[in-house]
């Protein structure tokens, strides 16, 4: 089974010629396997036979496999890959063979860069902050009171951003954390918009997000994954960062409208 989700016989001789290689047999198997992410099933008397990489195999490729063993009365089925061809597994119920293939799928499958879930404000990390957060962000006391607050009930991982005339949000103010272990994110980022990050791509997917927000709407809590490079060090690759969040929509008594940010930052 290939990376187009088309089925050969393991010893046809059009695969070598479709593939332009020279390479036959075993030779060609192996190849495909462990270089192409192919996936061999072979069928014998009372059983199957299942070989994969699971560090290189095709999502497309284990996905013909799952059709094809839906067509099948189920056999005990052995799973064997290339890289410990001496330690098969045998499978004797279609369920646990069918959770391993799932699950091969969901490792090799692409992430979005970018993924975001809303989640039950209540059942969230912020569940015992969030209401006393709403009471200071609507209350007209002074706006460093506010701050020495959030301060405390957030550990400094908050921000406050104001609505600017571009109708984005710009950052007024960050807390202590992003001070501490993002000072080149502050250095940048304090009195500009989100869409100005020093990742320019996600910063412009968070501010698009973010202009949703408006006046004194219901706070809504978030769980993140994002693919972020390290501040201007591009060359060193993105790393995956995985957060909660929760954003309290407010408006100042002057009428501008402010959103509070908070995080939770996961491993």
């Amino acid at each position: 089974m290939d990376d187009q989700g088309d089925s050969w016989p393991e010893a046809s001789r059009n695969l070598g010629l479709a593939l332009k290689t020279k390479r036959s047999g075993a030779q060609l198997t192996d190849f495909l396997v462990r270089q192409m992410g192919f996936v061999i099933v072979r069928e014998f008397p009372g059983r199957h036979e299942l070989v994969f990489d699971p560090a290189v195999a095709s999502p497309v490729a284990l996905t013909a496999f799952l059709y094809w063993e839906a067509e099948k009365p189920f056999l005990p089925t052995s799973f064997k890959n290339p890289a410990e061809p001496n330690l098969p597994v045998v499978f004797h119920k279609r369920l646990a063979l069918l959770n391993l293939v799932g699950a091969a799928i969901e490792a090799r499958a692409e992430r979005p860069t970018y993924e975001l879930l809303p989640t039950e404000i209540d059942l969230s990390p912020f569940a015992a902050s969030w209401r006393g957060a709403v009471e200071v962000c609507r209350t007209d006391i002074p706006s460093r009171s506010k701050l020495d607050i959030f301060e405390q009930l957030f550990r400094g991982r908050y921000i406050v951003a104001s609505r600017s005339t571009s109708c984005d949000y710009a950052v007024d103010h960050a807390g202590s954390h992003f001070h501490r272990h993002e000072p080149e994110f502050c250095a940048t980022v304090l009195g500009t918009t989100f869409r100005a990050c020093m990742d320019q791509r996600y910063g412009a997917w968070t501010a698009d997000h973010f202009m949703s927000y408006t006046g004194d709407q219901r706070p809504a809590t978030s769980s993140l994954a994002a693919e972020v490079a390290p501040g201007k060090l591009t060359m060193l690759g993105k790393r995956r960062v995985f957060y909660d969040r929760l954003v309290i929509p407010h408006r100042q008594s002057c009428g501008t409208e402010r959103l509070l940010i908070a995080v939770n930052l996961s491993a």
